[in-house]
């Protein structure tokens, strides 16, 4: 199996707990990742305050938090023009080192609807083949390629599984992941996980899982899977509340990543604080 490339950097942000399969001996990565759907669409959907950023606040939203360390950048097929804007922030010469530490995630699955601001379910084989061709355009790399809205099924399928792990065996991506919305697509992929295994080895989820399924999340790490938690604030949570739920799964020992995503200067200040040693 693949394994993350170690890379020596200046940051004090808490480490990764990565499990064993994942990682190698001298691994230094963060555990705060960012998620960049603000880049390419207007995010949450219905919501005043929710306006994509321009390039010019894309650039200097992601120079703020590569500087200050964080390695993990996540994207997807269905957020717009989010990997455009990453393609183009590391194609300018005053950025481009930071292709040196810098881990992309991207995702197929789901395509972007601009009709109506939202996403549309489409796992057929020629879409993963097309997102994949339109993402390794766009981006410098593809180091992690998760399969969006996933469930047991979609994983399941021999079609599906065997060209990702084509891709993989290619060297045109690291590790393969799976991106899971619903609680109930969760515990049945995890019920499934001994025919997933050796094949997927990254699974994104968000709070809501954790909380209901923690003994899962402990399996599955012991197992060898790298769960990554996106979203820690709920939209409809106080920023104070939010805080100390971003907190609390940053100490949990099974999660290997947080997402994090802000565009409010004191807000992306208070992230990079909490998720620092200390």
């Amino acid at each position: 199996m693949n394994k993350i490339i170690s890379t020596h950097i200046k940051s004090k942000l808490i480490l990764a707990n990565l499990p064993n399969s994942v990682i190698c001996r001298d691994l230094n990565i963060p555990k705060l990742g960012l998620g960049t759907i603000r880049y390419g669409r207007d995010w949450p959907k219905n919501k005043t305050d929710n306006k994509m950023l321009t390039q010019v606040e894309t650039n200097t939203n992601l120079n703020t938090f590569l500087d200050a360390g964080v390695m993990m950048v996540d994207t997807a097929a269905c957020y717009g023009i989010s990997e455009e804007k990453l393609g183009n922030f590391f194609k300018e010469k005053t950025y481009r080192h930071y292709l040196n530490q810098v881990f992309i995630a991207t995702k197929w699955g789901l395509v972007f609807n601009p009709s109506n601001n939202g996403s549309d379910v489409n796992h057929s084989i020629r879409n993963l083949h097309e997102s994949f061709r339109i993402s390794s355009d766009l981006l410098p790399r593809v180091d992690l390629f998760y399969t969006h809205k996933a469930n047991a099924i979609v994983l399941c399928n021999t079609g599906i599984k065997n060209t990702l792990l084509k891709f993989q065996s290619a060297g045109k991506i690291k590790w393969i992941g799976a991106s899971i919305t619903k609680t109930d697509d969760f515990s049945e992929v995890f019920h499934k996980r001994k025919i997933l295994s050796n094949y997927v080895q990254f699974i994104q989820t968000g709070p809501e899982v954790l909380d209901k399924y923690p003994d899962m999340i402990k399996t599955l790490h012991k197992e060898g899977i790298a769960i990554v938690i996106n979203s820690p604030f709920s939209r409809n949570q106080s920023f104070k509340s939010g805080l100390e739920s971003y907190k609390s799964i940053l100490k949990n020992p099974n999660v290997s990543f947080v997402l994090m995503s802000s565009n409010k200067e004191k807000h992306i200040q208070e992230n990079l604080d909490l998720a620092s040693i200390h």
